[in-house]
């Protein structure tokens, strides 16, 4: 995992590095090492660990993380409508939690630390 790039990582690429208890045991302890986090069922993201805060974060934010899952997951999906008045400068209200809005069926839930993607 140290060689790859993504921040996201999907159960599937692991598959074909050992059996599948062992892969869930290995993410267990990466889990419980705080080196990543689980976002939904065979969906992990890489953790930072911030000395000055002493704590671990996700580098690029929850919601640039989970829109990164939909895609390395095929799920086709665009920014909202909140968001694209504010880019475009009808608005000045900037959405704090927008949602995302989805193009083909998705029906997990994506989470972490009580946040929760927000679907159009």
């Amino acid at each position: 995992m140290k060689q790859s790039d993504a921040d996201v990582i999907l159960r599937e690429d692991l598959a074909m590095i050992a059996s599948d208890r062992q892969v869930s045991r290995a993410l267990k302890s990466l889990i419980d090492d705080k080196r990543l986090a689980k976002l939904s069922y065979g969906i992990y993201v890489r953790l930072q660990y911030s000395a000055r805060l002493q704590r671990s974060y996700l580098p690029k934010g929850f919601i640039a993380l989970a829109r990164e899952a939909l895609t390395r997951l095929g799920i086709a999906w665009e920014i909202s409508a909140a968001e694209k008045a504010y880019n475009a400068g009808i608005t000045q209200q900037v959405p704090a939690n927008p949602a995302t809005k989805l193009l083909t069926r998705f029906r997990r839930k994506l989470s972490y630390n009580n946040r929760e993607m927000r679907f159009e």
